[in-house]
């Protein structure tokens, strides 16, 4: 089974929008905790960290990608 991955700019969480860009702290307000957390790579100062999003059987699966408090990446997996 193949999986499909697309890049965003963007993403909505409910009513509100998270972009690349945003804050950690901003992700959580607007998204709640995600369903998992994994630091991926990167030093003590600039950690690298992935935050997956599954919301549904029949909806994409968000992974964030963050280096330090910063939202680098987001992408779509279904």
């Amino acid at each position: 089974m193949a999986i499909d991955t697309a890049a965003a700019s963007s993403l909505r969480c409910g009513n509100l929008l998270v972009l690349v860009g945003d804050s950690k702290y901003r992700v959580l307000d607007r998204c709640g905790e995600p369903d998992h957390r994994e630091r991926i790579s990167g030093d003590l100062e600039r950690p690298v960290e992935e935050w997956v999003y599954h919301r549904g059987p029949q909806r994409f699966t968000r992974i964030l990608t963050f280096e330090g408090s910063t939202l680098i990446r987001i992408e779509l997996q279904r």
